[in-house]
């Protein structure tokens, strides 16, 4: 769980240069059952949604899960991004299907970016979760970013590299995801 949480940290340094850090937040939810549930995260404890659950469809980790399974093979990866505009109480509601305790638990964000979470072997593809960044206090100095195709490509390969640790041996981690996302 160290070199998860470590390697969230770390890719908020390097994916939001010339951001300050503190305003950015990392997490990683998982598929437990029927819910995204959160298993890891950077600068995310003090905040009310550290312990939110998503359905298929919910939010942009749900819009990201449901992507994850109907889009087109070119597709399936992509991120999916909400700045500010899209993210007024109106929209949480009619697009992103939250409820009104969701709407309230999240209310906080200002922008973000969710990027599907896949382990691929021998030509099969599992979904795994859902792989987000957020900010709070203040917008993105550099808001154009998460529109670039590059940014969002360099989003996807840390997702992949998140990807590979929670799969990575020793096993325990990947074998007690849903175990852990239970708790709580």
């Amino acid at each position: 769980m160290a070199l998860l949480e470590s390697t969230l940290a770390s890719s908020i340094q390097n994916l939001f240069i010339g951001e300050r850090p503190e305003t950015i937040r990392a997490n990683l939810m998982v598929a437990a059952g029927n819910e995204l549930r959160m298993l890891a995260g950077c600068n995310m404890l003090v905040f009310p949604d550290s312990k939110v659950r998503l359905r298929k469809g919910q939010g942009c980790a749900g819009a990201a899960w449901q992507q994850a399974f109907d889009a087109t093979i070119s597709e399936f990866w992509r991120p999916v991004v909400a700045m500010t505009t899209d993210l007024t109480r109106r929209r949480k509601k009619d697009t992103c299907h939250l409820s009104d305790d969701q709407i309230r638990l999240t209310s906080h964000i200002l922008w973000i970016v969710s990027i599907p979470l896949f382990r691929t072997r021998q030509g099969q593809r599992t979904f795994l979760g859902v792989l987000n960044f957020d900010g709070v206090h203040e917008r993105l100095r550099n808001e154009v970013r998460l529109s670039n195709a590059e940014f969002l490509g360099e989003c996807a390969s840390v997702a992949e590299r998140v990807a590979e640790i929670i799969c990575s041996p020793p096993a325990s981690l990947l074998t007690n995801i849903d175990a852990s996302s239970r708790k709580g």
